[in-house]
């Protein structure tokens, strides 16, 4: 009995040192912190081990809780921990509740084990799959560590994105883990052995035949970045509107030329605005000035902004309410948005960030989670959130189509890909990284922005304050970059292109195709037991 219990003592030690080594590849596995990819290839082979024994050692026992999800949030914490540099109480949300969900496609996996064996962990593909995919659409959405994401830093690897999008890549990740696991358990199997082989050499091959074969024709434009490096915490909030506008125009006058088709400014550049006051505020006007000498430049930029509301109209979900010193009720909305400035024109192209940063922006379902309301206002929050587009807003103009996307939508593939069919020509991305310090969350930002030149094919112009601004060919190559916490501004040119990739066509489908799989997977796993009683 003693030694039983000895053996039993020493394998859950096992299983517990398994789950942190897991944790720890997982991690690693997503640029930032050591950029090495092939981590990722074997991030899940821990985690796939516990679960073909811990159900031995602790059969009745909650597994998944005492040795994966400890794991899991270890490599939540080693990716995503920077989040606290903006809000601790984000930063343990996001890792603890990510972490829960992580643990879904593994139990679906057991449930499916469990009555179809045979199977092994290959049903994990379109459980975890379907979980990325969902992961997306939803208020609670932070699909920053999709396992596709992971492989951004060596783009010459994942060239096939243009056909299958990052969630292409999570497939080949998880199926390069299954396989690993398997030649493992199978003691080496020569078998096992071809089939990695090929699963791992066959995209690279294609991958790298395309990299340094690609060509593309389109119209050359030229493009200046402004990066005024202006800290969002605690710098930004106490500088004058006046100030940072100078600081702007000096170093945008010491780029621009008749020959500079776009100019790029960071989120939130200007403002604190009233949209039905925007074409008389001080900076747009100054801007106006400069646009008057070079009259082919288009200016974009990121503006905060507000539109005040009548009482009638105040019922809205995104209204906010101040009482003024005299006693005065004002309503009013708040947006992240994005500004194009045509120098021809007297108006002003708006889009209002549509995929919005849960708990910064917008507060999940307030219906259901209403009654943190009094905590959530204890640590300067709101339930009301920023006024938000259903669908993406193209910027035209005579220089060309552009999609503006704002900070954290660059996460999202299939967002960046409507704005492909739409018509946009190149990808300008506005965002401020200051939130974070300077940890891996500016650095995992900038190589996912990588992700979106591949899919589409598409020239990425990145404008950021307090980040790191760059250029980005569509075969997912940084042509040129700034440095983090730079002051400065730099020219680059783009080609404007117009062909559609696979993914551009039809973005996710391999989610949608993952999700059809789950659902079967699921009907043929319950209807199992009375298929074998009618056929006994």
């Amino acid at each position: 009995m003693y030694k039983k219990r000895q053996n039993a003592g020493q394998d859950w030690v096992r299983l517990q040192n398994l789950s942190a080594i897991g944790g720890v590849t997982f991690g690693l596995s997503f640029p930032g912190w050591i950029n090495f990819p092939p981590l990722a290839f074997f991030c899940f082979l821990p985690f796939l081990l516990i679960e073909s024994e811990s159900e031995k050692i602790s059969p009745k026992g909650p597994s998944l809780f005492k040795f994966l999800y400890p794991g899991i949030v270890l490599g939540n914490i080693i990716s995503t921990s920077w989040v606290a540099n903006a809000s601790f109480v984000a930063a343990l949300f996001a890792i603890l509740v990510n972490g829960l969900l992580m643990l879904l496609p593994w139990l679906a996996n057991r449930l499916v084990r469990r009555r179809w064996p045979e199977l092994g962990f290959w049903p994990l593909i379109p459980f975890w799959l379907t979980f990325e995919f969902l992961h997306y659409r939803w208020e609670l959405s932070w699909p920053w560590l999709t396992l596709g994401n992971a492989l951004a830093p060596w783009p010459a690897f994942i060239q096939w994105y243009e056909w299958t999008g990052v969630l292409g890549g999570s497939v080949w990740v998880l199926a390069l883990n299954i396989l690993v696991f398997q030649w493992i358990q199978k003691k080496r199997s020569s078998q096992v052995v071809w089939v990695l082989a090929l699963v791992f050499s066959l995209p690279v091959a294609w991958s790298l035949i395309r990299f340094y074969n690609y060509e593309e024709q389109g119209t050359w434009r030229k493009v200046t970045l402004v990066q005024p490096n202006f800290e969002p915490n605690y710098e930004k909030p106490q500088l004058p509107e006046g100030y940072q506008t100078a600081q702007i125009l000096e170093l945008l006058n010491q780029h621009i030329t008749d020959s500079t088709a776009f100019v790029l400014f960071p989120e939130s550049s200007f403002g604190f605005f009233n949209l039905d006051e925007l074409g008389s505020q001080a900076s747009i006007l100054e801007l106006r000035g400069v646009q008057a000498r070079f009259p082919k430049t288009v200016f974009i930029s990121g503006i905060d902004a507000y539109r005040l509301l009548t009482k009638a109209a105040a019922d809205r979900p995104t209204t906010r309410k101040q009482t003024t010193q005299d006693g005065r009720e004002i309503y009013y909305e708040t947006m992240n948005a994005a500004a194009q400035l045509n120098p021809a024109n007297t108006w002003v192209s708006l889009y209002f960030k549509s995929k919005l940063v849960p708990g910064a922006e917008i507060f999940p379902y307030p219906g259901l989670l209403g009654f943190l309301k009094p905590v959530v206002e204890q640590f300067g929050g709101t339930l009301a959130g920023f006024v938000r587009q259903d669908a993406p807003t193209l910027f035209a103009s005579p220089q060309g189509k552009a999609a503006p996307v704002i900070c954290y939508e660059s996460v999202y593939g299939d967002y960046c890909a409507t704005y492909v069919r739409l018509g946009a020509q190149a990808i300008f991305i506005l965002t401020n990284d200051g939130w974070w310090g300077h940890t891996p969350g500016h650095r995992q930002h900038l190589q996912y922005a990588r992700l979106r030149a591949i899919e589409n094919r598409r020239y990425v112009a990145r404008a950021a304050s307090t980040g790191i601004s760059a250029f980005i060919d569509p075969r997912g190559v940084i042509q040129q970059r700034s440095k983090y916490g730079e002051k400065t501004a730099m020219d680059g040119k783009i080609q404007l292109l117009n062909n559609l990739t696979l993914y551009s066509r039809w973005g996710d489908w391999v989610g949608k195709t993952m999700v059809a799989l789950t659902l079967l997977l699921g009907a043929l796993a319950l209807g199992r037991p009375w298929f074998y009683s009618k056929n006994k």
